[in-house]
């Protein structure tokens, strides 16, 4: 997806349809707006000071797109910190250079998946994910706390 406001209201509806689609199978889900709100809710800061409410994720699923902070910055970020090194990260990217996949996985993404350019695609996608990464049973290679 490239420039272009109608490209950009597309990508708005992929992202939602996405997040609904993910909702469905998840037992409990949550997201930010921006890569800065990633670390403040990992960190557990201000709004997200409520470990109850807000706990710590198991899976992110990060675009590298973000206002404030991009993808890579969070990436590293989390990468750094000692009590996040069992969270899974996936990346969701419009980008499909070898550049970015490979620094993504250089930064110690656990999987990157290229946004797809039809919904049909992006359903399919979506379905390989859950079945991939959401199926009970399945750790991935997490470490023991």
């Amino acid at each position: 997806m490239t420039g272009g406001r109608g490209n950009l209201k597309s990508g708005l509806r992929w992202l939602r349809y996405t997040y609904t689609l993910l909702m469905s199978s998840m037992t409990e889900a949550g997201h930010v707006r921006d890569g800065q709100e990633v670390l403040d809710y990992l960190e557990g800061q201000g709004q997200f000071a409520d470990r109850t409410r807000h706990p710590l994720p198991q899976l992110l699923l990060l675009d590298l797109n973000m206002p404030r902070l991009d993808g890579f910055d969070v990436l590293a970020w989390v990468r750094e910190q000692p009590g996040l090194n069992n969270v899974l990260i996936v990346i969701f990217s419009s980008s499909d250079e070898p550049r970015d996949i490979n620094r993504a996985y250089g930064l110690g993404a656990s999987s990157y998946l290229v946004k797809p350019h039809s919904m049909a695609e992006l359903t399919a996608l979506v379905g390989r994910f859950k079945k991939y990464w959401l199926e009970p049973g399945k750790d991935h290679g997490r470490k023991a706390a």
